[in-house]
């Protein structure tokens, strides 16, 4: 008798892990709902453990409603060989979804006996916390215009976040766009007097708009 009473004396003195009780405590409510004619395998019961933490800490994604954010529209130019490096700030929380369009028109021919070659653009973003990145190259058409859509999808119903507010998208964005400017290129080989005329560059303009969540 006296060892069954030191044995159970000892039992009343484990405690029981934290993330212990916090899934058992998610189980014993899982079960209390369910009807008990629906049969449990471990799989089920280990998906409905991870539905109820996202649940808990998120609510259903779904239901969040999706707003658009103020556009920005600038202006300016790119030189060959040097990288145009700027800057987009969004102030609003749980951005989910960002794009930068950039647009640019080429010149057309300089007269009967040169070719304009199509300009080359290539636009790179980066997070302002440096989690999400990427870089998109384009050319125009011979003589018209050209331009690049950047998509970046932070966050949706697949891929939803690990909590909310989510503050990755924002903050200041960093855009780098550099350009490989198509000259104006004789029709004639040189060798006849005709010359290549130099393109050193080109103006742009850059659109940035996104979707965040309330």
């Amino acid at each position: 008798m006296g060892i069954i009473k030191t044995v159970f004396e000892e039992k009343k003195n484990v405690t029981m892990p934290m993330g212990s009780i916090v899934i058992f405590m998610i189980m014993i409510t899982i079960f209390w709902g369910m009807s008990s004619a629906e049969t449990l395998t471990e799989a089920r019961i280990q998906e409905l453990i991870k539905e109820r933490i996202a649940g808990d800490n998120i609510g259903d994604i779904s239901k969040l409603v999706k707003i658009e954010g103020t556009p920005q529209t600038e202006d300016g130019r790119a030189d060959e060989g040097v990288d145009s490096q700027l800057k987009k700030s969004v102030d609003d929380s749980n951005i989910c979804e960002i794009t930068f369009t950039l647009s640019w028109s080429d010149e057309g021919d300089a007269d009967a006996r040169h070719t304009n070659e199509p300009d080359s653009f290539t636009i790179k973003v980066e997070s302002p916390d440096g989690s999400y990145s990427k870089e998109e190259t384009g050319k125009n058409g011979q003589g018209s215009e050209g331009n690049i859509v950047l998509s970046i999808t932070l966050f949706d119903e697949s891929n939803p976040p690990k909590s909310l507010p989510f503050l990755n998208g924002t903050g200041d964005w960093k855009i780098s766009i550099s350009v490989q400017a198509g000259d104006q290129e004789p029709l004639i080989p040189s060798l006849f007097g005709m010359r290549t005329y130099s393109d050193t560059g080109n103006d742009f303009t850059l659109t940035t708009s996104y979707l965040y969540t309330e």
